[in-house]
């Protein structure tokens, strides 16, 4: 018995989960769905930033480092907006190092040159311009910007050219991913993103977890760095197991992206690949496909249209194959659809026959109620009659017995008014047989009228027989019956007190048995 209550507790546990995290990943499509829905109030935020600059820099009064700053501050508004903004703005940047003659700001321009290209996927073009880089000159701040390009580079050119004619560059990633963890303070931003990604590398997940959630609690959720952390919490996910908080973190990366503008994005896809996986969802993953791939042309980066360009097949046959299910569905609903119609249709016409048929019936039945109840009202006429008819027997047969009592002795009277009686009752009974059954229903049971042998009435029901036939004046009673007024009244009243509902009402329930 506890281990059938204990299965069912794991059963409802199981299912709760389940319905919890397919809540969870509607929950989360539906917040994707409202941040691409508000693209173009993002993208209108972002024109207001840039516009804001390049209005000050139309002052003719500014100074080259002014330009160069403002150039910096445009530049990082358009690193991941759009590849060619972003190139233009360099270019006048490090323009303007150069006429400054600053070797530190030409640095350091450089090194976003380089790293530029590599985010674009312009492995070749990155590497000559990092080339030209002297690194015994950066200072500590632009030698941390250059250890962070340099691992970047190593990692995405041996990733995405998938180990085909490249030497392994493994260690070059770590040895400059551990020159920034030495440079850096431990609680800083980018200390903290470079271990969390030597963490993930060396599959120390749970450790790379901890410290991924104190970096995202540390950034802005609409930022370019809440994007980036949460794609790799969602990475993090992936390698323990965890898919449906996999789906969570990329839904976060994703909102992160739209919010920032960041058009060099990778999660919303990463979102349509496991819908995909799954699935699920086929027409929404082919959207953030769609969506994914014109934010990568917008952005004219050689890299990610090609990527994004690599899963379209899948999810298009995926799309495809939901669209012909869908349409068989359809074909199977409308022809239930017209199944039902025609069943409706002959259910109609059931129904109207039915109705037709009853109508007759109706008339039919309202016919036969009126010729039944003429017969009944002749009958009743005729009981009428009868009852009438009786009433002027007993009296005619009273007057006779008493024109007979100057012929007869008293001991002959008394013979004939028994043979009275018997007639009377006889003739009485075969008009209401179960008279004395319903009298008695009319008493308490203990003054119910039992009869003896023989005797079909006594002188009790014959009284209210005479009642029942219409005689119901006690002298009428009493002349028919050869009593005097008084004991007429007697037993009247003294039958009326035994009633079983009260007196009031005993003699007309008497008159209509």
């Amino acid at each position: 018995m506890n281990y059938h209550k204990l299965t069912i507790l794991t059963l409802t546990v199981l299912l709760g989960c389940f319905t919890c995290h397919a809540q969870s990943l509607k929950d989360d499509l539906i917040r994707i769905d409202g941040a691409l829905e508000m693209t173009e109030d993002f993208n209108a935020s972002h024109s207001t930033r840039v516009e804001s600059i390049q209005k000050r820099l139309q002052n003719s009064s500014l100074s080259l480092k002014d330009q160069y700053n403002l150039y910096d501050e445009l530049y990082n508004a358009e690193f991941s907006y759009k590849f060619d903004l972003a190139n233009d703005a360099l270019t006048k940047k490090i323009s303007i190092a150069e006429r400054l003659g600053d070797k530190g700001k030409i640095l350091e321009s450089a090194i976003d040159k380089a790293y530029l290209l590599c985010v674009a996927g312009m492995y070749l073009e990155s590497e000559q311009a990092a080339s030209e880089i002297d690194t015994t000159a950066l200072s500590h701040d632009a030698l941390i910007d250059y250890y962070y390009y340099r691992q970047r580079f190593h990692f995405d050119y041996q990733d995405n050219s998938n180990g085909s004619g490249v030497e392994d560059t493994r260690g070059k990633v770590n040895f400059y991913r551990n020159r920034i963890i030495e440079e850096t303070p431990d609680n800083s931003l980018v200390n903290m993103y470079i271990r969390t990604r030597e963490l993930i590398d060396t599959y120390e997940f749970h450790k790379a977890d901890s410290l991924s959630n104190i970096y995202l609690s540390a950034v802005d959720k609409s930022s370019h760095e809440y994007a980036e952390m949460s794609y790799y919490k969602a990475v993090i996910c992936q390698n323990i197991q965890d898919y449906d908080e996999m789906m969570h973190w990329y839904a976060n990366s994703a909102i992160a992206d739209i919010r920032s503008n960041t058009k060099d994005n990778a999660s919303l896809q990463c979102m349509a690949v496991e819908l995909l996986n799954r699935g699920i969802e086929i027409e929404r993953a082919f959207r953030y496909t769609q969506y994914s791939l014109n934010d990568a042309v917008f952005y004219n980066a050689k890299l990610r249209p090609w990527q994004i360009a690599m899963s379209l097949p899948a999810i298009e046959n995926a799309y495809n194959e939901e669209r012909a299910a869908h349409e068989r569905r359809n074909i199977l609903l409308m022809s239930l659809i017209i199944a039902l119609a025609v069943a409706t249709a002959l259910v109609s016409i059931k129904v109207y026959s039915l109705y037709k048929r009853q109508k007759k019936d109706k008339m039919e039945i309202e016919e036969m109620n009126r010729q039944i109840n003429a017969a009944l009202q002749e009958l009743s006429m005729a009981n009428a009659a009868k009852e009438e008819y009786i009433g002027l027997f007993l009296s005619m047969c009273s007057k006779y017995i008493d024109k007979l009592r100057k012929f007869m002795s008293m001991k002959e009277i008394d013979a004939e008014l028994e043979s009275f009686y018997k007639t009377f009752d006889n003739a009485f009974l075969q008009l209401y047989p179960d008279f004395v059954e319903k009298f008695n229903n009319l008493l308490k049971p203990e003054a119910r009228i039992e009869l003896k042998k023989d005797e079909l009435l006594n002188t009790e029901l014959r009284i209210f027989a005479l009642i029942k036939l219409g005689i119901t004046q006690s002298s009428h009673i009493a002349t028919l019956l050869r009593y005097s007024v008084n004991t007429i009244y007697n037993y009247r009243a003294q039958i009326k007190n035994a009633a079983l509902d009260g007196k009031e009402e005993f003699e007309d329930k008497i008159k209509n048995i």
